[in-house]
């Protein structure tokens, strides 16, 4: 049997540079503490109010999955429409069955809104649920704060939240009077305008705030049968928030929000002529039993109305 003598070298280097590291620390965390302590600057970090579980909190508090865009991050990354968040939000995805979210589906942990019926992952403005599978083309504006919660969130949102719930929240009024207007103009004849106006109705009481939006844009898909080009879009949005504060810890708050999308993009149709469909794809209509004639046009247009009232006691 053989015995290896254990070496004395390590463990003494060990301790020696264990004891250096401590001289280091002993002698650098003063240093920095001074410099601290100079300056008179703490960092810290922004403290980010959430309302996703139904009452006013810090974010770092809340108990779900969530994501949270400010007003900053909306304007800092683009975000126009409810759509455009999926790219910025993990486990989120979105899929258009034609050319402007026409029937809608997102996706959120896996589980998708389907064609037709009720959505499993919902959106939501200023609490009013809209659920329809157009509702996902919701234009942005004048927003606050965006919140995506991971599902299921059915204890606090309801039915139609099993993969999560999306919650928009905009703008409230202020006491200070303000305004602002913004022009708007782009290819394909797009052209736009909108504009907020905000202030007190009575001083340190009442409040209002509108904003209003439109924008038109032309197709950018032609037709080849009538060569004309569809997918133009035509939208219009006007919000209005009240705010009432009878006192310091008492508020009421109403919004009223008109959304008006007309978009005949989808699947366009126009009357089916046989010799020019024959000439431009040298195929026979005629060759197939189920053949149709199509008449008309394909169009998505939705008009919402919201409304919504809330208070709250600090």
């Amino acid at each position: 049997m053989f015995f290896k003598k254990r070496s004395k070298t390590m463990p003494r280097l060990a301790a020696t540079f264990l004891l250096t590291s401590l001289k280091a620390t002993f002698f650098v965390l003063p240093c920095l503490a001074a410099q601290d302590t100079s300056s008179g600057e703490v960092t810290t970090l922004e403290t980010i109010m959430v309302t996703a579980e139904k009452r006013e909190e810090n974010v770092q508090k809340v108990t779900t999955a969530i994501t949270v865009f400010s007003n900053v991050d909306i304007e800092d990354m683009g975000i126009e429409s409810t759509r455009d968040i999926w790219k910025y939000v993990p486990n989120l995805s979105t899929a258009n069955a034609a050319t402007r979210d026409y029937l809608s589906m997102i996706k959120l942990r896996g589980i998708n809104n389907a064609s037709f019926g009720d959505p499993s992952v919902s959106l939501y403005i200023d609490g009013v649920p809209y659920s329809d599978v157009y509702a996902f083309n919701n234009t942005l504006f004048d927003v606050e704060r965006i919140e995506v919660l991971k599902g299921p969130q059915g204890t606090l949102f309801g039915k139609n939240t099993e993969g999560g719930a999306i919650s928009v929240i905009t703008k409230a009024p202020t006491n200070i009077f303000e305004g602002r207007v913004g022009l708007r103009a782009g290819n394909f004849n797009e052209k736009g305008v909108s504009g907020v106006l905000n202030g007190p109705m009575v001083k340190d009481k009442l409040f209002f705030r509108l904003s209003a939006l439109k924008s038109v844009r032309d197709g950018y898909i032609e037709n080849k049968f009538n060569g004309e080009d569809f997918d133009n879009r035509d939208t219009t949005l006007a919000h209005l928030g009240l705010l009432f504060t009878p006192t310091e810890k008492l508020d009421f708050n109403l919004n009223l929000r008109i959304h008006d999308f007309d978009d005949d993009g989808g699947w366009p149709r126009v009357p089916m002529d046989k010799g020019k469909f024959q000439a431009a794809t040298g195929i026979a209509l005629d060759d197939f039993e189920g053949a149709t004639d199509y008449t008309g046009e394909s169009f998505s247009k939705r008009d919402y109305q919201r409304t919504s009232a809330s208070f709250r006691r600090r």
